[in-house]
C-alpha cells in the first residue's frame, strides 16, 4: 500500500527582494535586509515599502523632484548554493563547541539574500567525574555569506540526551550481529519500505545490549514531501580491532524515496573537534527547497528534493589552523594515555605484586588499562576512541607518532598484567607464576632486579 501523496514542494525559494527605479535608475534593494553581512536580520515579516510620492535621500543631499514616476519591481531571489559549510565559532564561543540546536529564523534575509539560522553551541565541559553539557552561546547564522552574528555568551546547563525520532516514519531492524551489516524497513502504519542492501546499516554492539540496538546508529530525522530523511553512522569496521562499540560516528545522511524506492547518500564531511555526538542525532530542519542538517561543527544545506542535486561539495572546510590544534591535543591526549597505563602497570608489579601487597583487586585499579569495564563490556575511555579515530593525514609525521602511541598502548592493554589479578587468587601466586620477572615491557621503564625501574 502507498502512502497517501503529501503536497509537493516549492521549486524557488521563499524569499523575493524587492527594488524600485527613478527614471531608470536603481536606487534601493529592500526586504528586511540586514545591513550588513554580520547584523541580525530584522523582525519577522517586517518589510520596507517604496515611498509613494517623492524618493531620494535627502540627509545625503540626492533629492528627487515631486511627481517622480516610481517603477516597482520584484527580482526572484536565488537558493544559496548546496553543500556542507564549516561553522567556525571559535572567535564567539572558544574551543571547542558544537551545534546543540537549530531553529530557521523565517522571513528574513541578509545582504546577500541568504537566509538565516539561528544556532545554539554547546560544550562538553569535565566536572569532578563527570561530564556536563553547557550552552556557550547563540548566534545567528548566513547560509551566503558564512557569517556568524550577534553571539550571546549566556551560560547555562543544559541535559545532553539521545533526541526523539522526527516524524512518523521508524526503523524496523532484523536480527543483528556485531559488526555486520543489518537490513532495515521504513515502516508508516501499514506501509513499509525496505533500505537497499547498498546502504550498510549497523548496530551499536553496546554491552550490556539496550532494547532496540540499531536506533543508537541510525535514527530517522524527519521528510519532505515523499522523501524521509536518515542519519546513519559509521563505519563498518573499528579502526582498532580490540574496539567492540562506541566507535562509529554520524558519516552519512541518507533520504528514502518511500514511493520510488530511491535513496540518496550525503557523506557528512569529517571534523577533528573531540566532542562527540554519539548520543545526539544531527539536528533537522526543513525551509522550502532546502533540508537544514546541524551536526558536531557543520552546517549542511541539502537540496529538499535530492533528485535536484545527488552530490554536495564542502562550500567552507575546517580551518587549517583547528585542525592542527586539535592534532597537537590528540597527540597529547595519547601521550598522556600511554604514560598513565605504563605508570600504573609498573606500579601494580612494584607494588601490589612484588610486595605482595592486598589491594582488594590486586591492583585492578590502579590503572586504567585493568579497568574492568573494559574487560567486561568493552568500555574504552572515550579519549582513547577519539584518537584512535583522528583523521591525520596518511604518511605525515602526525599519522606516524599516532600509530606508534596506539600500538604501545594496545600491546599494554594486552599485557597479563591487565588480567593476571583476576586468574590469580593472590600476588604471591601471580609472582611465581610470573618467575619474579615483569612479564612484559613498558614505555619508559627498563626491567632491573625484577622490578620495573624509570627509564
Amino acid at each position: 500500500m502507498k502512502p497517501q501523496q503529501p503536497a509537493q514542494l516549492s521549486n524557488t525559494w521563499p524569499k523575493k527582494i524587492v527594488a524600485w527605479t527613478v527614471s531608470g535608475s536603481l536606487l534601493a534593494l529592500v526586504a528586511g535586509c540586514a545591513t550588513t553581512p554580520t547584523a541580525k536580520p530584522q523582525a519577522q515579516n517586517q518589510q520596507t515599502s517604496p515611498p509613494t510620492t517623492q524618493v531620494g535621500n535627502h540627509q545625503s543631499g540626492q533629492g528627487a523632484a515631486a511627481n517622480t514616476k516610481v517603477t516597482l519591481t520584484e527580482l526572484p531571489s536565488t537558493p544559496p548554493p548546496y553543500g556542507w559549510t564549516y561553522l567556525d565559532a571559535s572567535t564567539q564561543f572558544g574551543r571547542p563547541v558544537q551545534v546543540w540546536n537549530m531553529t530557521i529564523i523565517d522571513n528574513t534575509h541578509s545582504q546577500t539574500m541568504s537566509p538565516w539560522v539561528h544556532l545554539g553551541f554547546e560544550a562538553l565541559t569535565k566536572q569532578g567525574t563527570s561530564y556536563d553539557h553547557t550552552l556557550m552561546g547563540e548566534a545567528d547564522y548566513s547560509l551566503a555569506s558564512s557569517e556568524l552574528s550577534n553571539a550571546q555568551k549566556e551560560s547555562q546547563s543544559v541535559s545532553a540526551q539521545m533526541l526523539p525520532a522526527g516524524g512518523d516514519w521508524s526503523l524496523h531492524f532484523t536480527i543483528h550481529q556485531i559488526g555486520q551489516p543489518v537490513q532495515a524497513t521504513l515502516v508508516q502504519s501499514t506501509t513499509s519500505v525496505p533500505i537497499p542492501s547498498s546502504i550498510p546499516m549497523y548496530s551499536s554492539g553496546m554491552n550490556p545490549e539496550m532494547d532496540n540496538p540499531g536506533e543508537l546508529d541510525n535514527r530517522v530525522l524527519g521528510q519532505t514531501g515523499h522523501w524521509v530523511w536518515l542519519a546513519l553512522k559509521g563505519p563498518a569496521h573499528s579502526p582498532l580491532h580490540t574496539f567492540a562499540w562506541h566507535y562509529r560516528y554520524w558519516n552519512r545522511i541518507v533520504a528514502v524515496n518511500v514511493v520510488t524506492q530511491q535513496a540518496v547518500v550525503y557523506p557528512i564531511p569529517r571534523e577533528t573537534s573531540p566532542l562527540y555526538t554519539w548520543t545526539q542525532a544531527p539536528l533537522f530542519a526543513k525551509d522550502g527547497t532546502s533540508v537544514l542538517i546541524g551536526i558536531g561543527e557543520w552546517l549542511g544545506n541539502l537540496p529538499a528534493n535530492p533528485a535536484a542535486s545527488l552530490t554536495v561539495p564542502v562550500l567552507q572546510p575546517e580551518p587549517a589552523a583547528n585542525v592542527q590544534k586539535d592534532t597537537t591535543s590528540m597527540l597529547e591526549t595519547l601521550r598522556a594515555l600511554q604514560k598513565a597505563a605504563a605508570t600504573g602497570l609498573a606500579d601494580t608489579w612494584n607494588v601490589t605484586v612484588s610486595q605482595d601487597t592486598a589491594d582488594g583487586d590486586n591492583g585492578g585499579a590502579q590503572s586504567w588499562v585493568m579497568n574492568p569495564a573494559i574487560m567486561n563490556h568493552g568500555d574504552y575511555p572515550q579519549s582513547l576512541l577519539y584518537a584512535a579515530e583522528f583523521p591525520t593525514t596518511q604518511g605525515s609525521a602526525a599519522a606516524d607518532e599516532q600509530q606508534k602511541l596506539l600500538t604501545s598502548i594496545m600491546a599494554m592493554l594486552h599485557s597479563p598484567l591487565t588480567t593476571a589479578w583476576v586468574e590469580f587468587p593472590s600476588p604471591s601466586a601471580e609472582r611465581a607464576h610470573f618467575h619474579d620477572t615483569p612479564p612484559t615491557e613498558l614505555p619508559g621503564y627498563v626491567i632491573n632486579g625484577g622490578l620495573y625501574v624509570p627509564d
